[in-house]
């Protein structure tokens, strides 16, 4: 479960440090990529925006519940888990 959490944590992370590098710079991926997606109009990176806004907050939604039921194991070792409620 540990590794689950370090993995949600670490793909929220990224998803937040590329959605703010969009915002900061819209054209960041002409710049560092040398090519336009979108022939320049911006349409990817509106798209990415929002993709990578909700990817950021399913993310760090599922990492907090991850770490919620990890401290709620560590605490009552004997009150089941939802992976264990899930593996009937």
């Amino acid at each position: 479960m540990r590794i689950r959490l370090y993995v949600e944590s670490a793909l929220s992370v990224i998803a937040v440090a590329v959605l703010t590098a969009t915002v900061v710079t819209p054209d960041w991926i002409e710049r560092v990529f040398g090519w336009s997606p979108d022939g320049g109009d911006g349409v990817t990176e509106r798209a990415l925006v929002l993709a990578l806004s909700v990817t950021a907050v399913f993310l760090t939604r599922r990492a907090l519940a991850t770490a919620e039921l990890w401290a709620r194991s560590k605490r009552d070792p004997q009150r089941p888990t939802a992976s264990a409620g899930a593996a009937r």
